[in-house]
């Protein structure tokens, strides 16, 4: 009789094809999605969702690099038993001043940005 051999596969495949696979899960969840929320909101209020939303995940990513960069000086400082307190306050301080100035900004331009990308969407709640 045969014995079958199972062959192990390495680990860095399977999380590489895990999130391969999460990725399109996710991908075909966002399609499915679009019919839904068309139905739902229609097209006017699905357009100022969608413009909404993807401000939201620009800003959330938007954050100047500091992020990555933390993580390399903290695997260069840990590697020399370094202390990195004050490049985590530095970043905290970097990320402060720049949510406010952007925040600022945003506030003062709010008045311009809604009238040119919100007019039929306040025009639909006057309506109504």
């Amino acid at each position: 009789m045969r014995k079958l051999r199972l062959v192990r596969i390495p680990r860095h495949l399977i999380i590489a094809a895990s999130s391969w696979l999460s990725k399109i899960i996710i991908a075909g969840v966002q399609l499915v999605s679009v019919k839904f929320l068309l139905e739902i909101l229609g097209e006017e209020s699905y357009a100022v969702f969608t413009l909404l939303t993807g401000l939201l995940v620009w800003f959330s990513i938007a954050d100047i690099g500091i992020g990555s960069s933390l993580q390399n000086y903290i695997s260069e400082l840990k590697a020399d038993r370094k202390s990195y307190d004050a490049y985590i306050k530095a970043a905290i301080h970097i990320l402060f001043a720049s949510l406010i100035i952007l925040s600022s900004t945003l506030f003062f331009l709010s008045d311009k940005l809604s009238s040119l990308y919100l007019t039929s969407f306040s025009d639909e709640l006057k309506n109504n």
